[in-house]
Order: C-alpha cells, then structure tokens, then sequence
C-alpha cells in the first residue's frame, strides 16, 4: 500500500512540474516597414507601420501571445494578441505580427528606436528593437498604383509607375489569400487561378509597390470584387 501511494505520488509530481514547466519565447527576425495607404478615389493619404517578426516557443507555437512595440521617448504603445495578430508563411518561416500600428489620425509615426516585445501565456518574453528613418517624401494620392476593371471580369488592368507592383487577395473577412507581382498592365485572373496563385473565394484586393523615393510602401485599395 504504501509502496503503491509512493509510486502514485511520483507520478502527480511528474505530471505537476511538467504542467509548471514554462521556456521563454525565441525571437529569431524582426521585419519592419511604414506604409502609406490610400482608397480608391480618395484624397486621403494615412501611414501606418508594418512589424512583422519570426519567433518560436518550446512550449508551443499558441503559447505565444502579445506582441508589443514601444516607443519610449515619444511615449507611444501599441499591441496585439493571439487573436488579432497578422500570420504569414513565406517560404517555410512564419511571421507573425501587426500591420496597423498607426497614430491616431493616420500620421507618420515618429522617426527613431521601438522596442518589440513578444510574451507568452506565462509572461516569459524577448525582445528586440527597430529603427524608423526619417520619410524622405510623403506621397500624394496621384502616387499610388491603381487597378482598373474591363467589361471582362476575368481581366483588370494595373496602373503603377513602378515596374514591380505586389496584389493580394483576400477573403470576405479581410484574410490575405494570396500575393502576385506583376508589372503594369493586364492581369488575367482566370490564368491565376490556372497556376494555382488564386482561389474561387477571393472577395477584395489590394495593390502596392516598395518607393525607394519615399522609403516607404505605397498600398492602394480594397477593390472589391466585382
């Protein structure tokens, strides 16, 4: 009996530290970019960052749940959680983070050092820093890429003064589907979906291009699917 009640013992114990057991999260790659958005026939022209970031956790990827950026001197705090966060797979990696950590009225964020902060369901973190440049040029709605729809709706047209523009595809509840670079010009969705780059599903898109003049992306959209 008692050698029974022992061995019973040792096992809660096991069991116990096992559940009590808790590793700090790994964070591997910060990636970080400003944005400038603007609406189709819109004037408006509003920023905001992109913090995306490659992280592990030995206790599981879901064990991983805010994610914090942190501008100290400027006393600015954003953060998202498990919930809300952007996933992306490029590549075998995933990133995950926020793509709408933007002031109050769309300005540009201060230039200078952001903490980025990653902590898990115990309250184990890491951290790393970004550095936001000063905006060379802040671009006029004129600038952006377009996309402009033909009788055909398997075919729509890009306008963009850059030769490499990015679309993505997302679903009814605003999920990223799918990206394509292509060069200014026709696009035939049909031959997307030929090539396996483009679902049935798909409900809205966006168009972007990287500005070396402004140091920053230019994103034009949602066009909704017609």
């Amino acid at each position: 009996m008692n050698r029974r009640f022992l061995a019973v013992a040792a096992v809660l114990i096991l069991l116990l530290a096992a559940g009590c057991g808790n590793s700090p999260p790994e964070l591997n790659q910060i990636y970080s970019q400003l944005n400038f958005l603007n609406e189709p026939g819109s004037e408006r022209v509003w920023a905001e960052l992109l913090v995306l970031m490659n992280a592990d956790d030995e206790d599981g990827y879901d064990n991983l749940e805010f994610i914090h950026v942190i501008n100290e001197k400027q006393q600015l705090f954003w953060t998202v959680d498990s919930d809300s966060r952007s996933e992306r797979d490029n590549r075998g990696m995933k990133w995950i983070g926020g793509q709408r950590f933007m002031m109050t009225e769309g300005e540009i964020p201060p230039p200078g050092e952001y903490r980025v902060i990653i902590t898990d369901k115990a309250g184990e973190r890491a951290e790393d820093g970004i550095f936001l440049p000063i905006v060379k040029e802040i671009p006029a709605a004129e600038d952006f890429p377009e996309i402009a729809f033909t009788e055909d709706d398997n075919i729509f047209i890009i306008k963009s003064a850059e030769k490499r523009n990015i679309i993505s595809f997302y679903d009814s509840a605003g999920k990223l589907l799918s990206a394509y670079a292509s060069t200014p010009g026709e696009v035939n969705i049909r031959a997307l979906k030929e090539n396996d780059i483009l679902t049935d599903n798909w409900r809205s898109m966006r168009i972007s291009f990287y500005s070396d003049a402004t140091g920053a992306g230019l994103i034009s959209g949602p066009y909704q699917r017609r």
